[in-house]
């Protein structure tokens, strides 16, 4: 009854309902402006048509002698970086490889061999193989169960447990202690839940540093590669 009466409000309007795209009962999932709205779960899904999409391209291109048309690498690209609402983060970290080869470019209709570029390559194999597997985030911020903090200095790196006082400790070996600041502290948030895998199994974590550098690569990845990896 309200969405008749809805229905004629908007008609009495001057507005021209979309019968094709309007949906005038209610319901928790729906497909609107390119996702699967799941308002059950609360989460955001990709159609699996866009998934397939993807692959099929991806495909082109590790299949055709690895030269490929810029242009056509940035539709890829673009189409990873479209499924940031959904994946998160994972989108920017694992294209990077894509745009550094892009960002190549002399002209957008020139061909390039990624053969020359590794990380491109992995990029391209990491979504071919795993975008059927990826998690889409929760639509709701989640309350972590554990909160770690991380701090590495020239010597060392440790990680704290909060509520659980369990401590991470490494020393570093002489290579390592030669290593730049934002790699230590980088690694630091790395070993922090390798060290504690079995307490944080299926658990959702928070990690706290004082490096705002080792925030934005864990965000989004770096252009230098030992960070990147």
């Amino acid at each position: 009854m309200h969405s008749d009466l809805i229905k004629s409000d908007l008609i009495s309007w001057g507005f021209v309902p979309n019968r094709d795209k309007c949906h005038w009962t209610p319901t928790q999932t729906l497909e609107w402006l390119g996702f699967i709205w799941n308002l059950d779960m609360c989460k955001l899904n990709i159609p699996e048509r866009k998934k397939n999409d993807l692959i099929e391209l991806v495909n082109i291109f590790l299949y055709s002698s690895c030269k490929v048309k810029v242009r056509l690498l940035a539709k890829a690209a673009g189409k990873i970086i479209s499924f940031t609402p959904t994946l998160g983060h994972i989108t920017q970290i694992m294209s990077r490889g894509l745009f550094t080869v892009i960002n190549l470019r002399q002209d957008w209709n020139q061909s390039i061999n990624i053969n020359h570029c590794i990380t491109c390559i992995r990029d391209l194999i990491f979504w071919r193989d795993n975008i059927f597997k990826l998690e889409p985030v929760s639509l709701l911020g989640l309350d972590s169960e554990f909160y770690i903090f991380t701090d590495a200095s020239n010597t060392a790196a440790a990680g704290y447990i909060d509520n659980l006082e369990q401590i991470m400790h490494k020393s570093w070996s002489d290579d390592k202690k030669l290593k730049s600041s934002t790699w230590r502290e980088v690694k630091a948030i790395e070993l922090s839940p390798l060290s504690f895998a079995r307490l944080l199994k299926n658990c959702t974590v928070s990690f706290y540093t004082d490096n705002q550098n080792a925030v934005t690569i864990v965000h989004k990845g770096s252009k230098v590669p030992e960070l990147q990896s």
